[in-house]
């Protein structure tokens, strides 16, 4: 089974620890079985493993897309770390135990 909520990272990629950051402050408001994945993808990338099913759709020869955030059926272009939070606590906004607090403010904003 496919999972619907991955993030797929890079060692030393720069834009994927501010993914990571993004996707553990949601995770702490979700349930145990709705959190967010986060992968490295090393084995695909150097020796072709398709550890992660998500991957089968994508040409290791062409693929740079990292990070990959997949969310429910919805890819997610990087941005920056607070942004990211905000889009990722909308499309899981049914699945939050509570809201998610940042700055000050809760998101989503019903």
């Amino acid at each position: 089974m496919m999972p619907t909520r991955v993030l797929l990272v890079r060692r030393g990629c720069p834009y994927c620890l501010r993914a990571i950051k993004a996707v553990l402050h949601v995770n702490k408001f979700l349930p145990d079985l709705k959190k967010i994945q986060i992968k490295d993808n090393f084995e695909w990338e150097e020796f072709g493993f398709k550890a992660n099913p998500v991957m089968d759709r994508f040409d290791p020869k062409t693929f740079d897309g990292y990070p990959y955030i997949f969310i429910d059926g919805i890819e997610i272009e990087p941005t920056e770390t607070n942004l990211l939070i905000i889009a990722i606590a909308k499309i899981v906004e049914d699945d939050l135990i509570m809201g998610v607090n940042l700055e000050g403010m809760t998101y989503p904003v019903s």
